[in-house]
């Protein structure tokens, strides 16, 4: 990508992690805020509810938002959720009860797909040999949203009150908004670096998605389509590799004149895009996209090796013809074609048979195929465990920050816990830096292991900080946080970007937006419903003094416990098994490890042909 470009990318995976960790701070205490019932001790059985609202909101529709992705293309989709975040964060800072935080919480969920969008994207328009650096890159956008989140969060949260902003008057005024709504400030920063967001990436972010079709090709192929296609039958011919082309009706059902030529033609076209004008260029699969001037035949030509012509809405089949039918030359370069050819063939590998059978049309891939997968039913229990042991963490850091001494809390400040979080991800993007000469030097499975047994015993240890706290020194607590973070982060870092690199190369290309989207939903799954567990479950363990390890130890157990599963589950996998999907055993039951041939509704596989 073009640096304008690659900046407003980084713009998209910086917002996700703005919206997400913001509250993490303040959360406690907004709700103190919100329910005046309530005091920070007693707050934890209500915090996991209002952040798990965002969470569980996305399990539900972010794999349905990916398959929309899939069909109408991931720009679109980027901009409803910028929208729609910066909507539903500024009423979550104008929020006047703890409910109506909670609904515009769930409603910023529902349209937040962005972040397993962002994956997708980068897996779009990366070569497989520079995964592991574009994926270490994601994670340092991200990482550096979760820098500046908890930040916003931590020292704009209740301006009234900060030594800095409480000199203004549009912040100290007893009848001012952010004094009786102490998140708005932070709430609207975050509202209004969204809506700047979605306006660079209407300008400048292309589309990477060359199969979409668009929401008017949705909306003529949903309620306008008297029939889906389906190619239930290939054309007889020596080349079994070349793809069937469809050849364009008329609006009254027939074959049009001259359709056998147009089809040739464009098939002629795909082998040669010179003959468009313009000098052509590769799309993040290696496929050539034809000259600007060109949209239309662009679209169709570089969506996939089944060139897609225009045709019509009618309940006649087409004709079929083969790429040697159509074209008599189809592998003879021209005179003049530059060395891109030979580079689009080189990148072409990466797709295989599923990419090149694959249809401007989708065929489905459900979430029994996912777990039907050989490899993807065991890479995403490892990623459902990560976001487990990371959010309870994340969720009891600013609680056990702001619970009573007596209480075995710490009873710091939101700014100290801001700060905390803001070291933590300062470390995630120095240790994101890194990530891509790691994994030079050692296979991935040896690291997600290390860094999973790293976790667990550094959390743990965050239970000790209590003892540390009764010294009532400041910075021996703060150092120790510190200290704990540099080794808990490095390790949920790397196994991060490793998780995201295991489901990309095990889905299948021309499913990656919704397999992305369904991992993401699983991994939300775990990020709504432990918060749930892991609050209340704090809550009751400073209750009273029980004993090790019911005691403020209780959670930080039941992460590390969570990072041990994780190890577990990597195991049954090899490093063949996550680094190279080729090697996917032939029997496997999954859609995604049989290519098919579609358009529309109707396949075959490739055994059947």
């Amino acid at each position: 990508m073009k640096p304008l470009q690659l900046l407003t990318f980084s713009l998209v995976l910086i917002n996700e992690a703005l919206c997400t960790t913001v509250m993490f701070p303040f959360v406690g205490k907004f709700i103190t805020v919100l329910d005046k019932s309530m005091d920070e001790s007693s707050a934890g059985y209500y915090s996991g509810i209002l952040l798990g609202a965002y969470q569980g909101a996305m399990t539900i529709f972010c794999s349905r938002w990916g398959q929309v992705s899939d069909v109408v293309g991931r720009k679109p989709v980027f901009l409803i959720g910028f929208c729609s975040g910066a909507f539903c964060m500024f009423m979550v800072g104008m929020s006047e009860s703890l409910w109506m935080a909670i609904l515009f919480r769930v409603l910023h969920g529902v349209c937040a797909a962005n972040a397993p969008l962002a994956k997708t994207y980068a897996a779009e328009v990366t070569e497989k040999e520079n995964l592991a650096k574009v994926f270490g890159l994601l994670s340092v956008t991200w990482s550096f949203g979760a820098f500046v989140g908890p930040m916003i969060g931590g020292f704009l949260y209740e301006p009234a009150t900060s030594p800095f902003l409480s000199k203004f008057a549009i912040f100290s005024s007893p009848d001012s908004l952010f004094v009786t709504r102490p998140a708005l400030l932070p709430c609207a920063t975050i509202a209004a670096y969204t809506l700047v967001a979605a306006a660079l990436t209407s300008a400048f972010l292309p589309e990477s998605n060359m199969r979409a079709i668009g929401f008017r090709g949705w909306v003529l192929e949903r309620f306008f389509s008297k029939r889906r296609y389906g190619l239930s039958t290939t054309v007889d011919n020596d080349d079994d590799t070349a793809p069937a082309v469809p050849v364009p009706l008329d609006t009254h059902g027939n074959h049009r004149d001259g359709g056998e030529e147009e089809a040739r033609e464009l098939v002629a076209m795909e082998q040669h895009p010179s003959v468009v004008g313009g000098e052509g260029k590769h799309n993040h699969r290696g496929r050539r996209i034809l000259a600007d001037s060109d949209d239309d035949a662009a679209r169709s030509v570089s969506n996939s090796s089944i060139v897609s012509i225009d045709l019509e809405y009618t309940s006649a089949p087409p004709i079929l013809l083969h790429h040697s039918e159509a074209s008599p030359h189809p592998h003879r370069k021209r005179d003049g074609d530059d060395d891109d050819e030979s580079h689009t063939s080189d990148h072409r590998s990466r797709n295989d048979d599923a990419t090149s059978s694959s249809s401007s049309s989708r065929s489905e891939f459900s979430w029994g195929h996912l777990l039907r997968h050989p490899i993807l039913r065991r890479c995403i229990p490892m990623y459902m465990a990560l976001c487990a042991y990371n959010i309870v963490y994340s969720e009891i850091l600013p609680l056990y920050g702001i619970a009573l001494q007596k209480d075995e809390g710490l009873q710091i400040s939101t700014t100290d816990i801001g700060f905390v979080f803001t070291a933590n991800a300062a470390i995630s993007v120095v240790m994101n830096l890194l990530f891509p000469h790691v994994t030079k030097r050692c296979t991935t499975l040896f690291l997600w292991r290390a860094c999973n047994l790293m976790f667990a015993a550094t959390v743990m240890l965050n239970g000790v900080t209590t003892s540390l706290n009764s010294y009532h020194s400041r910075s021996l607590t703060m150092g120790w946080l510190i200290f704990l973070a540099f080794f808990r982060c490095t390790a949920s870092t790397w196994c991060f970007s490793l998780s995201m690199m295991f489901v990309a190369n095990a889905a299948p290309p021309e499913h990656l937006g919704k397999v992305t989207g369904m991992s993401h939903s699983f991994g939300s799954l775990m990020r709504s419903l432990w918060p749930l567990v892991a609050a209340p479950m704090f809550a009751w363990s400073i209750s009273s003094h029980h004993w090790f390890p019911f005691n403020h130890y209780l959670v930080f157990a039941v992460s590390a416990l969570l990072a041990l599963y994780a190890y577990y589950l990597s195991l049954s996998l090899t490093e063949d098994d996550v680094m190279n999907p080729n090697k996917i055993p032939q029997n496997a039951t999954s859609a995604a490890t049989t290519p098919r041939t579609t358009i529309g509704t109707g396949s075959v596989s490739d055994d059947e042909a």
